[in-house]
């Protein structure tokens, strides 16, 4: 990937109340941002404009004038204040940044970002070095809004409104933003939960603590305007010997939560304390929690709250209204669900076969727990997409349990997510996908496993750039995850960077050597950068639990002759298939690298037919170019509903 420093003007955009209005009316927000894009676009190459990245609701620019940049935005403003208006707020800055091929980093950038998030709809924000370059500009007046401390930031900004005509020009009060707290110290803006120590007494109880321990995480990850480190990346520092700003300064976050989990009377006891780890480490509150079992999200959210006040976080209305539920759970279907969760997370067969036995005993103690129905459609989804079990023998019960968890809980994260996944590798119904995504992640922020998931869904559609910055933000919440890991080298595969996307399949092979999907990847990205010996071996391992097909693989590769090789796998794949399932689309890949185009069409027709879940991924296999002028691939494309080019 090519980089290099430069000075530019940065311009951030973002549509103001995207999200309610995805809400209200999906139709007309996505009228909104399609006309945002269209106007975005046609001024950018007008003014010699860079277009780096397309959020779902916003953009990121480089400009290499200033002046271009200014004027770029008044232009953007004054078209989309007409009639049907579209409601954006825009920030300029100027700065040294990092360019590389997909992406701007620095903490200028950072600024631009939170000069933006100061501004309201209609007008154009900048910075006083903006200012310093147009100050002779006579066609560019401005107005001096005042000075404002942004979050991490070493110092206050002067910040200007622009004053052109049909340019809104905002009063100071009017403005709210990534700010600093008042306070003593940098603000608090993420935070990691350290695994709990078992002080139970019984080591068969971690099981509990590892579930405490997540729902904690999961409970204050709901706090939008934090930014919380998945459990994933904490477990390595489990019994860590690193002190507080180690641990911090490797997760990248200003403070730390650490625990204990212990018992008494047949209660749950909570010990914590809340440690600031910057500009020096800080005590900051401790508090010891003695409740029943049964009351652990409410106590949870009741944790939340005194966090979030601790650490001086507005909360919106719905998440004050979320954190004054109050849900009692029965604690043997808790922890029935717990051991459940816990077997989920392996991704093995035999820990996603046990994961159901728990859950299934979870659900029949209280047949009124969401959590437990939500954890079950995900067991199954995760059964069908690593090839366990066939989509139409899972997806009755995958729907079953979706409906029943949402009907329990309307606002659960989790069954949201899984509604997302139902909806895109299913039904092949992206619109929804991506509005069940969204909503997920507003009920969620830091839930990086489904915003990594989200991007592909974006990779599917062919809007790489906005996959790409989900999985950057995945991988920023979650660094350490095996699973984040795998899912953005798909990312990057798909858009191209089969190198980031090696890189990053390898990094997840540390954590998990044994994953299928990892493999699998690992393979397309050596067989696409023509190492086609590491291929064999990648594909020697995804085997082991085939030993028909690897020894067909063996010895079509005896001469070191691959596409051979990949024949006689094909082979013995389709003769496995008469035995047991077999997802079509793995059949279809040796035989398209056998050169055997019309099998492979052939298994691929078979694919659509059964709704394999890897189906929308060949439009992205660099490996099935040879087949993408051939009309039925075209037509594929057509009924899964993914763009063919």
């Amino acid at each position: 990937m090519s980089q290099s420093r430069q000075l530019a003007a940065i311009m951030f955009t973002d549509i103001v109340g995207y999200t309610a209005l995805m809400q209200r009316s999906e139709a007309e927000a996505v009228t909104l941002r399609n006309r945002h894009r269209e106007v975005f676009d046609s001024f950018h190459e007008s003014y010699r404009g860079r277009i780096i990245q397309y959020y779902g609701d916003g953009t990121l620019s480089t400009f290499e004038s200033v002046g271009d940049a200014v004027r770029c935005a008044i232009d953007i403003q004054r078209e989309l204040r007409k009639d049907p208006e579209v409601p954006l707020r825009i920030g300029i800055h100027l700065g040294d940044i990092l360019l590389t091929d997909s992406d701007v980093i620095g903490d200028n950038v950072n600024i631009a970002s939170r000069i933006e998030s100061l501004g309201v709809a209609g007008a154009v924000l900048i910075s006083e070095k903006v200012v310093e370059e147009i100050r002779n500009q006579d066609d560019i007046p401005y107005h001096f809004l005042g000075d404002f401390h942004f979050k991490n930031d070493a110092r206050p900004r002067q910040i200007y409104a622009l004053t052109a005509p049909g340019i809104r020009v905002p009063s100071p009060d009017q403005l709210s933003g990534k700010l600093q707290q008042k306070g003593d110290g940098k603000a608090i803006e993420s935070l990691a939960v350290l695994p709990f120590d078992n002080y139970t007494g019984e080591a068969h109880q971690d099981f509990i603590v590892a579930g405490i321990h997540d729902n904690l995480i999961t409970a204050i990850s709901r706090l939008g305007s934090l930014r919380v480190i998945s459990k994933t990346s904490t477990l390595g520092y489990k019994n860590s010997k690193k002190n507080i700003s180690e641990i911090a300064r490797e997760l990248g976050v200003d403070a730390i939560i650490e625990g204990s989990v212990s018992s008494r009377n047949g209660n749950i006891l909570l010990n914590l304390q809340l440690l600031r780890a910057y500009p020096k480490e800080d005590h900051m509150w401790a508090e010891v929690y003695d409740r029943p079992l049964e009351d652990i999200f409410s106590l949870l959210n009741e944790i939340t709250q005194k966090i979030s006040e601790k650490i001086d976080v507005t909360l919106t209305p719905k998440e004050s209204e979320r954190l004054t539920s109050f849900d009692r759970v029965n604690p043997e279907a808790y922890q029935a669900y717990l051991r459940g969760k816990f077997h989920v997370e392996k991704l093995s067969y035999e820990g996603l076969r046990i994961s159901m036995e728990y859950l299934e005993k979870a659900i029949s103690i209280d047949p009124y727990f969401a959590p437990a129905y939500a954890a079950m459609a995900f067991s199954l989804m995760a059964q069908v997409q690593m090839g366990f079990i066939s989509p139409p023998e899972a997806m009755p019960k995958i729907y079953q349990s979706i409906h029943k968890s949402l009907s329990l809980d309307p606002n659960f994260a989790e069954a949201h997510f899984v509604k997302a996944g139902s909806h895109a590798w299913v039904e092949w119904d992206w619109e929804q996908s991506e509005k069940e995504f969204l909503k997920a992640l507003e009920i969620n922020p830091s839930d990086s496993v489904a915003r990594a998931y989200y991007a592909h869904v974006l990779m599917l559609l062919k809007r790489f750039e906005e996959a790409v910055a989900q999985v950057n933000k995945a991988l920023e919440t979650d660094p350490n995850n095996a699973l984040v890991q795998l899912l953005s080298a798909k990312v990057f595969y798909g858009h191209g960077d089969i190198q980031q996307g090696l890189e990053l399949a390898k990094k997840s092979f540390q954590i998990d050597p044994n994953n299928r999907s990892l493999l699998r990847n690992m393979d397309m990205c050596f067989y696409k950068l023509g190492d086609y010996q590491q291929s064999i071996e990648i594909q020697e391992r995804i085997l082991q639990t085939e030993p028909q097909a690897l020894e067909a693989l063996k010895a079509g590769y005896a001469n070191k002759d691959y596409q051979q090789a990949m024949l006689m796998l094909a082979l013995a794949k389709e003769k496995l298939s008469h035995q047991q399932f077999t997802p079509p689309v793995w059949v279809a890949i040796p035989y398209n690298r056998a050169g055997k185009y019309e099998d492979a069409i052939r298994w691929l027709e078979r694919g659509l037919q059964i709704h394999d879940q890897d189906m929308p991924y060949i439009f992205i296999m660099h490996e099935f170019d040879e087949l993408r002028q051939d009309e039925r691939f075209g037509r594929i494309a057509e009924k899964i509903g993914v763009p063919l080019k």
